[in-house]
């Protein structure tokens, strides 16, 4: 099977969500996904081994807790060597992967970003997300309110670009480095449904 595009699907003690996250990925097809798992606790590892059980588009890579700033954006920048897609995309444990997002004819751009709404808790769910047009060498005012769940590009600017595990918005920083090269077009499809809930840092920044 020819793979065109390959899913990072970052992991940490969230087994009771990841399920859903892993579901809303399975129907897809030419795809790979690549769970990178931060030192989870047992039950998290045995729910996503039976998630994924039979299912040969899924790997689990399973990685010592990281304690850096960006434990993502380490595990992301150690596993990229492993894509094999064309087009890269990522999606976090508590998150749903939208399903139009691969059938999406990408043409000749190299990057784009999709539409993010939240789900799961009605009080914030209007504060959807950034769509302010095209990005191209801007700087980081815009690409640092991007959510990296949203963005998609090419194989190629995993090598040309580092995720920083040190960076306090690893995200934005990648992005503006890919930025520097290419215009990052904005596509009005629902990339990414966010979850809304306690424990989530967009649920603690949006209640400050």
């Amino acid at each position: 099977m020819q793979i065109i595009h390959t899913i990072f699907l970052t992991s940490h003690n969230r087994g009771y969500l990841i399920k859903e996250a892993i579901k809303s990925i399975s129907s897809l097809y030419k795809f790979q996904c690549l769970i990178l798992d931060n030192g989870s606790n047992k039950e998290t590892l045995e729910i996503i081994k039976t998630a994924i059980k039979n299912k040969k588009q899924f790997s689990l890579i399973e990685f010592p807790e990281k304690k850096c700033l960006a434990p993502y954006a380490a595990m992301i920048e150690e596993s990229k060597h492993l894509a094999q897609g064309e087009w890269i995309h990522y999606l976090c444990d508590d998150d749903l992967f939208g399903k139009k997002r691969l059938n999406f004819n990408y043409g000749k751009g190299d990057a784009y970003y999709f539409r993010l709404i939240y789900f799961g808790d009605e009080n914030k769910i209007n504060q959807s997300f950034r769509f302010p047009g095209n990005i191209f060498n801007i700087g980081s005012q815009i690409l640092y309110n991007l959510d990296h769940n949203q963005v998609t590009h090419r194989r190629g600017f995993l090598e040309k670009c580092i995720w920083n595990k040190d960076a306090q918005w690893a995200d934005g920083e990648f992005f503006n480095q890919i930025a520097k090269f290419t215009e990052i077009h904005p596509i009005n499809i629902i990339g990414v449904y966010k979850r809304m809930h306690k424990n989530s840092i967009t649920y603690k920044y949006l209640t400050k």
